[in-house]
């Protein structure tokens, strides 16, 4: 006799923030702002640094450390579900703990810490892109550049990714 197998699915619970991600007309405004926050930390930080011309420097690199800013926060926010689409793990651990991670970060101490992994990696990533792929080429010296890659992976790391769902 053989024994059934049974599969469940369960709906993944998506935070407000990831829904509203999906609104073309959110777009229109999370792109602008996304890109005139990483020029205000790329001015702010080369000014504060004593760079000759901050302002041509900070358009200069802008663009890529924009996309690339993009690309790390994807990367993070997939980890943030990353174990929902594990979902043979099981029941509870999907029900209990992601399900929490993503609707409420501040439930317990293990949904704050999957957060604040998310955060980091992406901080983390935020700081590679910029340091050795946006100002690799820069004119520069190397702890100028270690220190606007620092300054925009901590201005400008998703600390979104800790506003509750509910």
């Amino acid at each position: 006799m053989k024994k059934k197998t049974e599969i469940r699915l369960y709906n993944m619970i998506m935070p407000l923030w990831m829904i509203a991600a999906f609104i073309p007309q959110l777009w229109l405004i999370v792109l602008p702002a996304n890109w005139l926050i990483d020029f205000l930390v790329l001015w702010l930080t080369m000014k504060f640094l004593k760079l000759e011309r901050p302002g041509a420097l900070a358009v200069r690199n802008v663009w890529l450390t924009w996309m690339f800013g993009f690309a790390a926060d994807l990367v993070g926010g997939l980890l943030m579900i990353a174990p929902s689409l594990g979902m043979s793990v099981g029941k509870d651990l999907f029900y209990y703990g992601i399900t929490r991670v993503l609707n409420n970060p501040f439930y317990d101490i293990w949904s704050f810490l999957w957060t604040t992994f998310g955060v980091v990696v992406t901080a983390v990533l935020i700081f590679i892109y910029n340091r050795y792929i946006v100002l690799k080429k820069a004119d520069m010296t190397e702890v100028q550049k270690r220190k606007i890659a620092l300054s925009l992976a901590i201005f400008t790391a998703p600390y979104l990714f800790y506003l509750p769902a509910m």
